[in-house]
Order: structure tokens, then C-alpha cells, then sequence
């Protein structure tokens, strides 16, 4: 692996990476104008950068493959690798919950109590305590078996906002933050889109938590969501990932 910038550096060592969750994300991050796919070479070239053994890299492609995730063709000696219709149907499925500026269930958040042995009629529920849950206020439905409560954001205990996010993840969280926040590595292209792939990647992982927006939304002055804000706006500010740059 060539020398690379300390932002690189931070995010490479954020978390383990999960080397078929990396490969969703560059697929998830294509260039709509370009072809929407990627030759093996290429997807060597780019994960190789930050560190990842081809072998690595093969094992997950053949694994997504499996899935039915991603679809393979023949260029010449090259194999040549496309998202499956599934994949483009869940990656469209959250994409504004990842590249959005604007936070998941903007109505925000409530309290639920419901009675012993009942489970709440919502499809987003965040346990706090036995029969306590956080929902969206959006998707309340009305159930005169359930009560709602009120709930006041300002000076939420630390005990109350442990049970939405575990404090790992603010850890985490702020790294992110800091990394999204450093220059772009101007060493070489592949660099720049190293950087944009392990920023997104990372923040997917959170952005598909509910409990995320939860905490954003119930303290928006929080690490989480000053991490929200500072990707956010790298993102607006970087391009989608384009093959061409991953072509030696």
C-alpha cells in the first residue's frame, strides 16, 4: 500500500471494515452518468489502496455474488461487475437516509407507553425501558391501548440518551466527524475517492441505525449530529465515485 494522508489513516482505523459492506457502498456511490459498473482490476486498484488484499476483495465479490447482489460478465480476460436489480432496489431504498442533509422522521420523537404483553403498532420502536419506547411521531398510529408521553429535550440525562446510542458509537461518531472535516488528500486521485468511499462507508453504517436519528433529532447539538453535518457537506462537496478513476 502506497504512503497515504492522516485523514486515510483515521478512517482506515475507525473500525473494522467489513471488506463485502465496503464493496455495497462503492457500488451504492457509482456515478449515475457513468455505466454503473466495475472490472475487477478497478475494484482491486481502489480497496488495494487502503490496504485490502485482492484475495480479501475476491471472497467478498464471490459472497455478493452469491447473494444475488452483484452480476458478472466477461470483457475480454477481465470480469466485469454490475449491482442486481435487488441491489439497486435496496440501494434506492435508502439513499436519502445516507446522502440527505436533512435528519430521518423530521416530526421528531416521542414517548410510548404501552400496557404488559403488547407490542407497539409502529414499524420504528427504540426500547428505553419495559414497556418505554421511542417512536417517530409520524408513525404513531392512533391505539387507545397505548399512551403517548410527553417528551422535553433539553437536559436529557445521560442514563435516558445511553439507552438510545451506545457510547462506542458516539466515539466513533466523532472521529468521523474530525476525518470529514481535514483536508482532501491531494497525493493522487485515488486518494481523494479513498477518502469519499471510507467516509460514506462509515456513515452509512450509521445512517441505516434509527436510533441515530433518534439522537440527532432529540439532541441536535451532539456529536452525532455534528458528524451528520460534516458529512454531509463533504459529500455535496466531492463527486460520486467515477470508474474512470480507478483505471491505472
Amino acid at each position: 500500500m502506497a504512503e497515504i494522508h492522516k485523514s486515510l489513516e483515521i478512517l482506515i482505523e475507525l473500525e473494522k471494515i467489513k471488506v463485502w459492506s465496503l464493496i455495497v457502498t462503492l457500488f451504492g456511490d457509482l456515478d449515475s452518468s457513468s455505466s454503473q459498473s466495475l472490472s475487477g482490476k478497478q475494484i482491486n486498484n481502489l480497496l488495494g489502496h487502503i490496504g485490502i488484499k485482492p484475495e480479501a476483495t475476491r471472497v467478498a465479490l464471490h459472497r455478493l455474488k452469491n447473494e444475488n447482489w452483484i452480476k458478472t460478465s466477461k470483457s475480454g480476460r477481465e470480469t466485469i461487475y454490475q449491482m442486481s436489480d435487488k441491489a439497486r432496489r435496496e440501494t434506492s431504498s435508502v439513499y436519502a437516509d445516507v446522502y440527505s442533509s436533512s435528519v430521518k422522521y423530521p416530526e421528531g420523537w416521542q414517548l410510548l407507553i404501552t400496557p404488559d404483553n403488547q407490542d407497539a403498532k409502529t414499524t420504528t420502536a427504540i426500547p428505553i425501558m419495559k414497556n418505554i419506547l421511542l417512536v417517530p411521531t409520524a408513525s404513531q398510529k392512533q391505539d387507545m391501548k397505548m399512551m403517548p408521553a410527553e417528551l422535553k429535550t433539553q437536559n436529557i440525562p445521560d442514563w435516558f440518551a445511553g439507552k438510545i446510542i451506545n457510547p462506542s458509537i458516539l466515539e466513533i461518531a466523532n472521529k468521523l466527524k474530525t476525518a470529514a472535516g481535514m483536508p482532501m488528500p491531494k497525493t493522487t486521485k485515488l486518494s481523494e475517492v479513498a477518502m469519499r468511499l471510507l467516509i460514506l462507508h462509515h456513515w452509512r453504517k450509521l445512517a441505516l441505525r434509527d436510533s441515530v436519528w433518534c439522537y440527532i433529532s432529540l439532541m441536535e447539538e451532539s456529536t452525532l449530529a455534528q458528524c451528520h453535518k460534516s458529512v454531509s457537506t463533504f459529500l455535496h462537496n466531492t463527486p460520486n465515485i467515477n470508474p474512470s478513476v480507478l483505471t491505472d
